[in-house]
């Protein structure tokens, strides 16, 4: 019993971690990230700024989060 519990404090606690992760890589550096080429767009970037926003929307996000969600379910316990 206690073992269990101790079990499940741990992957409580490892899996705050990857929530914090998750918030800072797929949430706020693609945030940042857009944000800093749309502002580069407007004051003379070139195209490629605009396909790197396509990039990071469409190729970045979606692996990102696969790969979150690859990493819980390897992680979690089995039921």
């Amino acid at each position: 019993m206690r073992e269990n519990r101790r079990q499940q404090k741990e992957f409580l606690q490892t899996l705050g971690v990857l929530a914090e992760s998750y918030v800072t890589v797929v949430i706020a550096a693609p945030l940042f990230l857009i944000i800093m080429f749309s502002v580069m767009a407007m004051f003379g970037g070139g195209a490629s700024s605009g396909t790197l926003m396509y990039v990071i929307a469409f190729v970045m996000l979606p692996l990102a989060n696969m790969g979150f969600a690859i990493v819980i379910q390897s992680m979690s316990p089995e039921v």
